[in-house]
């Protein structure tokens, strides 16, 4: 009931197309006006990373199902997670998919202390969560410690297919997690460019 909730409150803000996209998730409009004002289209930012958080999930889901994949029951505390150590320097603890198989992915990846991520880019579009510490992220082609902006946990960021970014745990340890539809892959920005 919440996911249709903030649903219909975003589609409050997009009233051009609003019986078209009712009529598509099945909402009726004499019904928006029984909601609760909060559910309206409040200017709240927390309200409307709630809108995004589940657009978001709306847009995987749908993408899941066209790809014909389904997630299946997972429960896991961070004691069960299984870290792998990257050659890059941060660990890495799928959750679900694959990154380098097509179709959606999750994994926890952890930074320690001081790792630079040197720019580079990514052939699929991704939404990146901070769950623990304060990373340093910007976008752009060279490492410009004036262009990042220290995200603490809670904090969430998107990377566009192709868009060079980089990331710092400047402060401390940093545990993130990247949300993806594969196939993916990494390529670093040359230096210079």
């Amino acid at each position: 009931m919440r996911l249709r909730i903030l649903i219909t409150s975003f589609l409050g803000r997009t009233h051009h197309y609003r019986g078209e996209y009712e009529r598509a998730v099945g909402l009726a409009t004499d019904n928006l006006a029984a909601l609760p004002a909060y559910a309206k289209g409040s200017s709240l930012a927390g309200k409307r990373i709630g809108v995004v958080s589940a657009a978001a999930l709306v847009v995987l889901v749908l993408v899941m199902l066209a790809h014909g994949e389904s997630l299946r029951p997972l429960e896991a505390t961070p004691d069960r997670l299984t870290w792998v150590r990257d050659p890059r320097g941060y660990e890495q603890a799928p959750i679900v998919g694959d990154p380098e198989k097509s179709g959606l992915y999750a994994a926890h990846v952890r930074f320690p202390a001081g790792l630079r991520i040197a720019p580079h880019f990514h052939p699929d579009e991704r939404i990146v969560t901070v769950l623990s510490g304060t990373v340093y992220f910007g976008y752009g082609e060279r490492f410009d410690e004036t262009r990042m902006r220290a995200l603490p946990a809670g904090s969430v960021w998107t990377e566009p297919a192709r868009q060079p970014h980089l990331a710092w745990a400047k402060e401390g340890e940093v545990v993130v997690q990247v949300i993806g539809i594969g196939p993916s892959g990494t390529t670093p920005v040359p230096p210079g460019q």
